[in-house]
């Protein structure tokens, strides 16, 4: 998407091997689940990886083309989220749960975390490509897979892991390998990570 949207340079052939670690762990992983490859399952799949792809590349054509502050980007996404959200209140019923005694406290730690994650994910977005946001997002979903293993008896199978190590080795490489041309300082190149 980034080579055909944001007319991106094609990435290195190191990064492509790091993209293909990452899908065939992640193959991997769900081949351990019997329903994975159900029609209506991989039809959700292909839906959640066109509509994230979408998400990616809108966003970063956002935060590279509109000049904001760092809390500006803040704003305005949530903003934008908030004029749903009380059409959402109404849709849903949800206006008695949150009026109702005892709730407004975690409403407001919740909205309070919320703006963190949307400070520093739109300004990771603007410093990362595209990919390396998503491939960064799926990294950080290795170590929630790692803490439901651990605490919870409904979780992936121990076998299943060393697929995800897969992936997330092709993470950690894919952030070595991938390179970017700095705009503020010429031709010098720059890790990512």
């Amino acid at each position: 998407g980034e080579v055909l949207i944001l007319k991106k340079s094609f990435p290195s052939w190191q990064a492509v091997i790091c993209l293909v670690m990452i899908t065939v762990g992640a193959w991997g992983y769900a081949s351990h689940y019997p329903s994975a490859f159900d029609s209506n399952v991989l039809g959700w799949a292909v839906l959640y990886v066109c509509c994230i792809s979408t998400d990616m590349l809108v966003v970063k054509e956002i935060v590279s083309n509109v000049e904001l502050s760092s809390w500006g980007y803040v704003y305005y996404n949530n903003t934008l989220a908030l004029l749903c959200y009380p059409v959402w209140l109404l849709v849903t019923g949800e206006t008695v749960q949150v009026s109702s005694q005892g709730n407004a406290g975690p409403v407001i730690i919740s909205a309070a975390i919320g703006l963190g994650i949307s400070f520093f994910g739109l300004n990771t977005r603007k410093a990362y490509s595209a990919t390396a946001f998503t491939v960064l997002g799926a990294a950080c979903k290795f170590f929630s897979i790692i803490i439901n293993t651990a605490c919870w008896s409904r979780h992936a199978p121990l076998h299943a892991i060393p697929w995800l190590c897969v992936s997330l080795a092709g993470s950690i490489l894919y952030h070595q390998a991938h390179l970017v041309k700095s705009p503020n300082r010429g031709s010098k190149l720059l890790p990512v990570s």
